[in-house]
């Protein structure tokens, strides 16, 4: 069962919906989070606040995997909850690229029960891909509760490979439905 930093509803029926009070970690959060719940980083447009994921991972409850609740109405919010974002938001948070990477891709994966063919280049694997930019520089991050949060890095993609075929614009001539 995956939950996201700022929910336990889904693990915990009747809890608060913040895992964070008064800055506080709900023992009830760590102790999902040790008896094997996984935790998500399911960053919409409006499930993810600095305060409450500061708070959890200060105090033990770190993320298991990221991802990214991008849809018409959360992609067009001031968090920018796009998957590469959200990533260099941790980054931010003191995660390594290798950490967050593996957060995005063999993390979930292995979630699933779909590894090895998920989250890895193995032979035998699909072939997906994502080429991403590390931009280093002065960077602003803000929140879905509009906390800003600085940094020095972050992801930029470049270009997605879906099953060995580079996917998106500019389109491959001729014209071929995938």
């Amino acid at each position: 069962m995956a939950i996201t930093l700022t929910s336990l509803h889904d693990a915990l029926p009747g809890a608060p919906r913040r895992i964070v009070q008064d800055g506080r970690l709900l023992p009830a959060a760590l102790a999902a989070k040790q008896r094997g719940v996984v935790f998500d980083i399911g960053h919409g447009g409006g499930s993810f606040d600095y305060t409450v994921a500061e708070a959890a991972i200060q105090q033990g409850c770190l993320p298991d995997t990221i991802s990214s609740d991008i849809h018409v109405f959360s992609g067009n919010t001031p968090g920018m909850p796009y998957l590469t974002w959200v990533m260099s938001k941790f980054m931010g948070l003191g995660f390594s690229l290798e950490q967050v990477v593996a957060m995005a891709t063999t993390k979930p994966a292995g979630v699933i029960n779909r590894t090895p063919k998920l989250g890895s280049l193995q032979i035998g694997a699909p072939g997906d891909v994502a080429i991403i930019d590390v931009v280093e520089g002065p960077v602003s991050f803000v929140d879905t509760r509009n906390n800003k949060r600085e940094g020095k890095v972050h992801l930029k993609p470049v270009q997605t490979v879906a099953a060995g075929v580079p996917f998106g614009r500019p389109y491959n001539a001729p014209f071929a439905v995938r």
